[in-house]
């Protein structure tokens, strides 16, 4: 189960996509109630596996996904930017184009 959620991850560009990208490797998601639920259709699974027992380090519910996506999203529209510009000022200026916020940290 969890080398086919690692693959989906990895195949996957949006939530949405992850989701149906699911249904198509026989692997039942549910995030309706309080703990999500994974079930690989294609297998003789009697009951499904909780998000929490994947993996200690991450909890495997729609929040984890939506968020991993989300991080996805901005690192690649900031490889494209990052292989465009010249200077610091290009950066942030294509970055609000692409509707981007780059907050420069200041060192004390």
């Amino acid at each position: 189960m969890k080398q086919r959620l690692y693959f989906l991850l990895q195949q996957s560009k949006s939530f949405d996509d992850f989701l149906e990208k699911a249904k198509q490797l026989h692997v039942q998601i549910d995030f309706s109630q309080k703990h999500s639920r994974f079930l690989m259709t294609d297998r003789t699974m009697i009951k499904p596996i909780r998000g929490r027992q994947l993996s200690k380090r991450d909890l495997y519910d729609e929040e984890f996904f939506r968020t991993h996506f989300a991080k996805q999203e901005i690192e690649s529209r900031l490889e494209f930017l990052l292989n465009r510009v010249n200077s610091l000022e290009d950066l942030i200026t294509k970055a609000k184009e692409l509707n981007l916020t780059i907050d420069l940290k200041q060192k004390m």
